[in-house]
């Protein structure tokens, strides 16, 4: 039981944190870095 809230908690964190990246555009940025490595 406590192991699902864990799992459904840790994936409402990293959709916050994808929605923040997407409105700052560090995603972008993430993928240019990429490209230039």
């Amino acid at each position: 039981m406590l192991l699902e809230q864990q799992s459904y908690l840790l994936r409402f964190v990293i959709s916050v944190i994808k929605h923040c990246l997407r409105q700052t555009h560090i995603e972008d940025l993430l993928l240019r870095s990429r490209r230039c490595l």
